[in-house]
C-alpha cells in the first residue's frame, strides 16, 4: 500500500517525467537555466524537490559567473543573487545608454522579483511529501552529511619517522627509492620559520589574505575564483556533497608572502623539474585548503611525479 502511495505521488508530481529514473530527472534540471529552473519549481511540489537540489544551484552559480564568487546562505540564494546583480547592472547600463534616470517598469519588475526571490531563498525549502521516497536523492543527502571519521585508516598503517633521524641518503634508500609512504614528524618545527603554527591557522590566514583571490576547484572540473575571506565563509557554512576546495598552483602570484612561511624538507633533494627554465617548468607547488568531503578523486600526479605534503591543520 505504501509503495502504491509513493508511486501515485511520483506520477502526479512528475507527470510524463515519472517514466524516467530519478537520476535522469535530476540530470534534466542541470540543463535548465536559472529562470527555467525557477519555473519548474512552481509546477508541482515534487518538481520543486528536484529543482531545489543544492548541486543544481551550485552548477547554476558556477556556470554563469566568471569573477570572484561570494557565497550566500546556500547555493540557490547565491545563484539568484548573481542573477540579480546581472539584472541590476543591465538596468544601470540601459539607463546610461538612453540617458533616462528612471528604469522602465519591465526592468524594475525584473529586479524587484529577483530581489524577492533572493530573500526567499535564504530559508525556503521544499514541502514534505508523505509517501514519496527516492534512493537517489537519499544517497546524495547522505553523502553530504555522513561522518567521515569512520573512514580514517588505522594510525599505524603508515610509518611515522622522526625527521631528525634521517639524512638525504637514508631517506632516499628507505622511502623514496622503494616508493614507501612515510609521515615525517618534527619536520616543520625543525625547518620552518618561527611562528609558522600561528601563520597557517585558518583565522590568521583569513586576516592576512582576506581580499586576495585564489582558485577553487569545481566538482565537475574547472576553477572558480574566490576571495580568501569569501572562501572561508563558504567552507564553514556549506553542506555540499563535493565542496569547492582551493587547489591553486598560482597561489604565490596572489600571496607571495606565503613563500616565506614554508620550505621543502632538506632530506628531499631530488626535484628534477627544478633544472628546467622557469618558462618551461610545470606546476610544482600548490596551496590546498578545503572542508570535509573535499579533495581530488583518485589520480596520477603530472608526469608521474610524487609530491610531499605538509599538513598544518585538519586530518
Amino acid at each position: 500500500m505504501e509503495k502504491l502511495e509513493g508511486h501515485h505521488v511520483r506520477l502526479t508530481g512528475l507527470g510524463s517525467l515519472a517514466a524516467l529514473p530519478d537520476a535522469l530527472v535530476s540530470c534534466i534540471t542541470f540543463q535548465l537555466d536559472t529562470r527555467l529552473l525557477c519555473r519548474l519549481a512552481c509546477c508541482s511540489k515534487l518538481l520543486r524537490v528536484y529543482a531545489y537540489e543544492s548541486p543544481v544551484w551550485m552548477h547554476q552559480a558556477l556556470s554563469c559567473h566568471d569573477g570572484p564568487l561570494s557565497y550566500k546562505d546556500n547555493w540557490r540564494q547565491t545563484a539568484l543573487h548573481l542573477l540579480l546583480q546581472a539584472a541590476t547592472q543591465a538596468q544601470h547600463a540601459a539607463q546610461q545608454a538612453t540617458m533616462v534616470a528612471v528604469p522602465t517598469a519591465k526592468q524594475q519588475q525584473l529586479v524587484d522579483s529577483l530581489a524577492a526571490a533572493v530573500a526567499a531563498a535564504a530559508s525556503g525549502s521544499p514541502s514534505l511529501l508523505p509517501g514519496f521516497t527516492s534512493e537517489f536523492l537519499y544517497r546524495r543527502w547522505y553523502r553530504s552529511n555522513m561522518r567521515l571519521s569512520t573512514f580514517l585508516p588505522p594510525a599505524d598503517e603508515i610509518p611515522r619517522v622522526d625527521y631528525g633521524s634521517l639524512n638525504p641518503q637514508s631517506y632516499y634508500n628507505r622511502y623514496d627509492l622503494p616508493a614507501q609512504p612515510v609521515i615525517l614528524t618534527g619536520f616543520m618545527s625543525a625547518e620552518w620559520p618561527e611562528g609558522w603554527q600561528q601563520h597557517w591557522q585558518l583565522d590568521q590566514l583569513a586576516e592576512l589574505y582576506c581580499d586576495r583571490v585564489f582558485r577553487a576547484s569545481r566538482p565537475l572540473g574547472g576553477k572558480t575564483k574566490m576571495r580568501f575571506r569569501d572562501y572561508v565563509d563558504y567552507m564553514l557554512r556549506q553542506a555540499d556533497e563535493e565542496p569547492l576546495y582551493i587547489f591553486d598552483e598560482d597561489f604565490a602570484d596572489s600571496a607571495p608572502e606565503m613563500l616565506d612561511w614554508y620550505k621543502a624538507p632538506s632530506v628531499i633533494v631530488q626535484d628534477h623539474t627544478s633544472v628546467l627554465a622557469p618558462s618551461m617548468r610545470p606546476s610544482h607547488r600548490w596551496l590546498v585548503l578545503g572542508p570535509a568531503r573535499s579533495g581530488a578523486s583518485w589520480h596520477v600526479d603530472p608526469a608521474l611525479t610524487s609530491a610531499w605534503n605538509a599538513l598544518t591543520s585538519g586530518e
